[in-house]
């Protein structure tokens, strides 16, 4: 490490959190506007209406957001469909604790899921000489596990909050 690296590696820090806190003034925006238009409760009344099972409901969310971690990094795909989501799934009766943990695995799940794993193109841009099929064929253990977990955590919600419970009690 000479001074230029640490000139460089300050800067390299200084721009990457400059963007994220560009990221959060704008998703505070977004939300504070979304919220006077009242669009959260008109999507809570849509759904509401659909008469659909809250799994079900729980289960095309998920989907959704599969999708949207592929093109999306995860931050952002958080921070923007948070306040259009949260109230839908606190209506359905589930905790927002829980919804949190699911949101984040989901999330980090879609940037290694095929086709459009952002993780993997990342993976090969650093190694080159490794192959996309090898990638995508190492990272498949993981994608079983977070959707054996995603499982779990649906049909058995208090795996997720025993320790906020615990502490709150």
């Amino acid at each position: 490490m000479n001074w230029r690296g640490f000139v460089s590696s300050l800067e390299q820090a200084a721009g990457a959190s400059v963007m994220l806190y560009f990221i959060l003034m704008g998703a505070s925006v977004f939300t504070y506007f979304v919220t006077l238009a009242h669009v959260p409760e008109t999507l809570v009344n849509a759904v509401g209406a659909l008469n659909l099972p809250p799994l079900l409901i729980i289960f095309l969310l998920l989907i959704a957001y599969l999708v949207l971690g592929s093109v999306f990094e995860e931050i952002s795909a958080i921070l923007i469909t948070l306040p259009f989501v949260l109230p839908i799934v606190v209506h359905l009766g589930y905790d927002p604790v829980w919804w949190g943990v699911m949101n984040v695995i989901q999330v980090e799940l879609a940037l290694i899921h095929p086709p459009l794993g952002v993780i993997v193109f990342l993976l090969h841009g650093i190694a080159p000489e490794i192959p996309m099929k090898t990638i995508y064929r190492g990272v498949v253990p993981f994608i079983v596990a977070d959707l054996v977990v995603l499982l779990l955590l649906m049909l058995f919600p208090d795996i997720a909050l025993w320790l906020p419970r615990l502490i709150g009690s």
